[in-house]
């Protein structure tokens, strides 16, 4: 076996023969990095969102929403760069998740552009099911109509955003109408937004993972669903009275990182010379570098406003 030892760069291999087959394998540590969760709450909608009453699927205020979601973009793009002078590139998210629903889509649309001016190419969002606004009838059912609101489809969504619009992306966690899909239920209980928010989290990364490169990602959502990922990501915290989470407000932004190590393997076999190299990552545990900032809001928005949690983390 063959061991390389981690170093800013690659490194010559130490050499150690196989004990148990003929083959020799090569371990190169060739990068370490962080990767960073991006957990963004939208700022401003065109009209308040009342509970019970609606309405349930604005869009973000055309004039204060949309200087909100590009103060937020500015923040990501600048907060990245920082967080790796030698390399700020190497830091800035490069996949985008949100909601369906209309205020997370043009807030992730618009942190899009920024960050795809920042690395000179187009970025996309990826629409995922899985980060459906809470399944209780407070936040979705008109109280004076009984009538459900549902987001707006696929194509009324790619008409609006375009080429912003991941159309290839298909939902991980996949939101059915008629609840086929056993992670979602409506009415949905605070424990059961917290499971289905944890499995959608995991299916992203997941996916990150499988490519083996330890993505810097951002989630758009809205409070109760980043609330429930902030809380799927403290690390050694399992029970919701041991949770630091607090009241998030609009146009919070919560990040995490964990450091990746990224590693090649070079397997040789003796038998027919020939050479297979796969790639892989180690993971670190996850830190919450800061929860819920709003340093980079105008006007009242710095200081905290429309503050929101789930009961079981409202202290």
């Amino acid at each position: 076996c063959t061991l390389g030892v981690h170093s800013p760069s690659l490194l010559a291999p130490i050499t150690i023969p196989p004990k148990y087959n003929n083959r020799h394998l090569t371990i190169y540590i060739t990068m370490s990095k962080k990767q960073y969760v991006w957990l963004i709450r939208y700022g401003k909608t065109e009209y308040p969102l009342v509970e019970f009453d609606g309405p349930y699927n604005s869009d973000i205020d055309p004039k204060e929403g949309i200087h909100h979601a590009q103060c937020i973009a500015n923040q990501i793009a600048s907060s990245s760069a920082s967080s790796s002078p030698s390399s700020p590139q190497a830091s800035l998210p490069t996949k985008i998740y949100c909601s369906p629903f209309l205020r997370c889509v043009h807030t992730a649309s618009i942190i899009a552009k920024k960050l795809g001016e920042e690395e000179e190419e187009q970025q996309q969002i990826n629409i995922e099911e899985g980060l459906y606004e809470w399944l209780v009838p407070s936040l979705l059912i008109e109280r004076s109509t009984n009538v459900r609101t549902y987001p707006q489809s696929m194509s009324e969504i790619q008409s609006i955003f375009g080429e912003t619009v991941n159309t290839e992306y298909k939902s991980l966690n996949p939101y059915n109408i008629d609840e086929s899909n056993a992670k979602f239920s409506f009415p949905e209980d605070e424990g059961q937004l917290l499971a289905r928010c944890k499995d959608t989290l995991n299916l992203i990364l997941g996916e990150g993972e499988g490519e083996g490169e330890g993505e810097s990602i951002v989630i758009v959502a809205h409070a109760p669903c980043v609330q429930s990922i902030a809380f799927a990501m403290e690390d050694g915290v399992e029970d919701v009275k041991d949770s630091k989470l607090s009241k998030w407000p609009l146009g919070g932004i919560t990040r995490f990182s964990r450091d990746v190590i990224m590693m090649s393997n070079n397997e040789e076999s003796d038998g027919d010379g020939s050479n297979k190299m796969s790639k892989k990552c180690s993971y670190g545990k996850w830190t919450m570098d800061f929860y819920g900032i709003t340093d980079h809001m105008p006007g009242e928005y710095k200081n905290g406003a429309g503050l929101w949690s789930l009961s079981c983390f409202d202290k």
